[in-house]
């Protein structure tokens, strides 16, 4: 993790060069988007899924159950990078809150909105894919030592001519830990194309800007 003078500022995505996104920043009034420095040991105290299904031929195999409520205690690292925050867990699993929260590599952003306190995230995959998923994902922070992620996602797929269609709703709650050891996670891989901007430094933390992409 890097320190405070080191704090780097993510654009992997976005659409928009690194430096103008900083310069953005850096152009903001002082304390417009201001907010905590969200950097520590946090932990995924649970997750709740609930699943709706719309249609569901019995060609469409068994359909799918709504887990409901999971105790976690998942334990992450979390770097503020101001644009952003990245979680890295146990064996390197790492995830930022302006990507897509699907395993399905063809689900493309569509729409970020990052703001002071909220992250939120539209994905799909195209609308000519076998298999249609679309996905809003959303990290609130709630106070400094709280963040809430929701997720909305929906399924279509044909199978034989049947519609097989459902939307995942999924809610988790992060706590921070304080004190806490951050986790052991072994090789880090970092796949969402952040960048170094030491002009960006902790002013990135406290004005941040809204930003969309088509």
């Amino acid at each position: 993790m890097l320190d405070q003078p080191g704090r780097r500022c993510h654009n992997g995505a976005m659409k928009m060069p690194a430096r103008l996104v900083c310069i953005l920043i850096l152009l903001a009034p002082a304390g417009l988007y201001a907010r905590e420095d969200m950097s520590g040991v946090w932990k995924e105290e649970y997750t709740e899924t609930i699943v709706s299904v719309e249609e569901w031929g019995k060609e469409c195999g068994q359909a799918p159950k709504s887990p409901g409520r999971k105790k976690r205690s998942i334990l992450y690292n979390v770097e503020d990078r101001g644009m952003d925050l990245e979680f890295t867990g146990p064996k390197g699993r790492s995830f930022a809150t302006s990507s897509c929260q699907s395993p399905n590599s063809k689900l493309k952003a569509k729409e970020r909105n990052l703001k002071d306190k909220l992250h939120l995230v539209n994905c799909a995959t195209p609308e000519t894919a076998k298999s249609y998923e679309s996905g809003l994902y959303s990290f609130r922070i709630k106070s400094a030592d709280r963040i809430e992620y929701r997720e909305t996602s929906r399924f279509v797929r044909n199978v034989k001519g049947a519609i097989c269609s459902h939307t995942r709703r999924t809610r988790r709650l992060y706590a921070r830990q304080k004190g806490a050891k951050a986790p052991v996670v072994g090789t880090k891989v970092d796949a969402l194309g952040h960048h170094d901007l030491t002009t960006c430094r902790a002013l990135a933390l406290q004005n941040v800007l809204p930003v969309q992409i088509q």
